[in-house]
């Protein structure tokens, strides 16, 4: 099923996109959507869940062709219309398939496609600068995107590196753990059983 997306979205790509840009984009896409997968694997799973194949970097460049045509304003024209349709209604298909069966890997498909949309969107809206201007900007784009999706799959590791923590001291120290609850809940029984604010205690003279 890559290979028939790749023949229909990267013919189409390459036109728009041209060789060097739908390289970056490939590369960039796969890498963003793998990590996207494990924040994903990650969030639902606990385990660390490496998504193997291409569909994020083919995403991935289907999503730059489109936003570099809709952010340039050709999208709008009717001859390059007919470019942009086949690879909506590629990305509705893949998503539309991967939610409805198990097994596909969404998160992967999303993650690719938001990166490759946010360079083409970023490249299309830089044409005209001059040439350090647009390379430093795309520089700037995939070190943010990276590092954040980076830092995501970096807090998933260690919420479930404290929660295996946890689990490995129930499993090994049950008798600490009953400990701590005790003391935890004797804790919270004698502060409601202290009374609140001073009683004053009347005598006779």
């Amino acid at each position: 099923m890559n290979m028939f997306a790749l023949l229909v979205v990267g013919a189409v790509a390459e036109r728009i996109l041209g060789k060097w840009r739908l390289l970056i984009v490939w590369l960039f896409s796969g890498v963003f959507g793998g990590l996207i997968s494990a924040c994903y694997a990650l969030r639902e799973s606990e385990q660390i869940v490496i998504s193997v194949g291409a569909s994020g970097a083919i995403m991935g460049i289907a999503g730059a062709a489109i936003a570099t045509q809709l952010a340039s304003g050709a999208g709008t024209h009717h001859k390059n219309q007919r470019r942009v349709f086949p690879l909506l209604g590629m990305v509705a298909l893949t998503l539309l398939y991967g939610a409805r069966q198990t097994g596909i890997d969404n998160a992967c498909h999303i993650g690719g496609l938001i990166a490759g949309g946010a360079l083409g969107w970023l490249s299309a809206r830089l044409v005209g600068q001059n040439r350090f201007v647009t390379e430093g900007g795309i520089i700037v784009a995939v070190t943010l995107l990276l590092t954040g999706a980076i830092w995501l799959v970096q807090q998933q590791i260690d919420e479930s590196v404290l929660q295996v923590r946890q689990s490995l001291r129930e499993a090994f120290y049950p008798q600490e753990i009953e400990q701590e609850r005790r003391q935890k809940k004797a804790a919270v029984s004698g502060g409601a059983q202290r009374p609140h604010g001073n009683i004053i205690r009347s005598g006779k003279s």
